[in-house]
């Protein structure tokens, strides 16, 4: 079987070429690793699994579906989005409610949490768990408003911002927004 393993990660491989980053560097790990395909995928689920505790605590994720399957071209669609390196990307996942998007968004929060200093879920869902995303993201970065800035409407948003632009390799996560504009001008 060991042999037929490498033939199928070699098959992957040639079938990826260039295509998705993500599954071309997971084929190309398995072929030179002589690692058979279930192997793998069990490997990549235990070190979810390890990780998740952690990352919940630090990047304030949601609890991690173990269940999640499937949605493979979906959450490579989303990596070669984000991996263009540009300061800020926009990549909306729209669709009506229960489809998904939210479990493609955690997923991909899990899966590539290693190449970001920090994750952070905003709930768009009204403006109070808005508001309270924003404040607690706000504490993680120690930014502390001055009086005057108290009274100033999304001054706690716009020094977020600041601070954001200021620290490489982050990712903040809207989730339940109802469009691109609710928050693009934030």
């Amino acid at each position: 079987t060991g042999q037929a393993d490498k033939s199928s990660a070699g098959d992957i491989a040639r079938m990826l070429g260039g295509v998705a980053v993500s599954l071309q560097k997971a084929a190309l790990f398995v072929l030179k690793n002589y690692i058979k395909l279930p192997d793998y995928i069990a490997q990549i689920a235990f070190l979810l699994k390890a990780q998740e505790e952690r990352l919940r605590k630090e990047f304030n994720l949601p609890k991690h579906n173990e269940n999640f399957v499937g949605r493979e071209i979906d959450l490579v669609t989303l990596e070669e989005t984000l991996a263009k390196e540009k300061p800020l990307v926009l990549a909306a996942e729209v669709g009506l409610g229960g489809i998904g998007k939210t479990q493609i968004a955690l997923q991909y929060a899990y899966r590539k949490a290693e190449d970001y200093n920090l994750i952070w879920w905003i709930n768009c869902e009204n403006k109070t768990s808005f508001s309270d995303s924003y404040f607690k993201l706000a504490d993680k970065l120690g930014i502390i408003l001055t009086d005057e800035e108290k009274t100033q409407e999304n001054a706690l948003i716009h020094r977020v911002n600041i601070a954001l632009k200021h620290r490489p390799g982050w990712l903040l996560v809207f989730d339940d927004a109802q469009n691109k504009e609710s928050v693009e001008g934030l």
